[in-house]
Parts: C-alpha cells; sequence; structure tokens
C-alpha cells in the first residue's frame, strides 16, 4: 500500500476517534437533562464525564504519530497498523464506555423489605 492510502486510512480512524469524542460530549449533556434533581453520579459516570475533555487529544495524537510513522517508511507498517487499530478500539470503546457509564445511573438496588 502506498502512503496516500495510509494517509486515508490514518484520517479514517482519527476521524472515527474524534466523532466518538463528540458523540460523548453530546451523550453526556442528554444524560445530564434526564438526572433527577440532587441524584449523584457514580464513580464511573464521574470519571467519564471529568475524563471527556482529556479524550479529544487521542484524535490528534493519532494523526501526529501515524505522520511520524508513514514518513519512516516500510520499516515501520507494523507500527502503523497498530496504531491505526487502536484508534478504531478506542473510538469504539470510548462511545461504549459513555453508553455503560449513563446507564449505571439508572440501576435500582434492591435492599429488600422494609418493615
Amino acid at each position: 500500500m502506498n502512503d496516500k492510502g495510509r494517509l486515508v486510512r490514518l484520517l479514517a480512524s482519527a476521524a472515527a476517534a474524534l466523532v466518538s469524542c463528540l458523540f460523548v460530549s453530546r451523550y453526556n449533556w442528554a444524560s445530564y437533562l434526564s438526572l433527577e434533581r440532587g441524584q449523584s453520579l457514580p464513580a464511573v459516570t464521574r470519571y467519564l464525564v471529568h475524563a471527556t475533555p482529556y479524550a479529544y487529544a487521542i484524535p490528534g495524537l493519532v494523526v501526529l504519530l501515524g505522520v511520524v510513522l508513514v514518513r519512516r517508511g516500510s520499516g515501520s507498517i507494523v507500527a502503523f497498523e497498530c496504531l491505526v487499530a487502536i484508534a478504531w478500539l478506542i473510538a469504539l470503546g470510548w462511545a461504549l464506555a459513555a453508553v455503560f457509564a449513563w446507564q449505571v445511573v439508572h440501576i435500582v438496588l434492591y435492599s429488600g423489605p422494609h418493615s
């Protein structure tokens, strides 16, 4: 595969990571609207909300590292392929983590019969 093909794959994986970050930001916002006033968030949800702004660095790092690996030539093909695959996995995992973290808020724990 030539360098142009690698750059297209790199930009597609970085775009997927960026779209995932945008999805998580919007999902956080929409999920906040569904909370009852005064309801506390589970630790996993609080962590996700606090980590959301930092996740936007991932697409930039993917592009930066990818361009360096493409410029190095054929000696770094495996590293480049791993970078692209990891970027796709992070994009999918980040979106799934947001859905999971916000669904944890809606779990009701049964505490047994009250006397």
